[in-house]
């Protein structure tokens, strides 16, 4: 996810499209990275949509 980190400060656009990209994949640190620019843009109930999906698949994961 190295191109998406770099481009979160450079190409906030570039950047979403690759978080969605992985996210939509399952890549949970796509999902926190999308959240947190989500939340940088204002966009919080989005950003919070994105961190929620993370907590669920924990939790789902935790619980075996």
């Amino acid at each position: 996810m190295t191109l998406g980190t770099h481009a979160h400060h450079v190409a906030p656009i570039i950047a979403e499209d690759i978080y969605r990209q992985a996210a939509d994949a399952g890549d949970a640190d796509a999902m926190v990275n999308l959240g947190l620019l989500l939340a940088e843009a204002g966009r919080t109930g989005e950003a919070e949509t994105s961190l929620s999906s993370v907590r669920r698949r924990r939790r789902q994961r935790d619980q075996g």
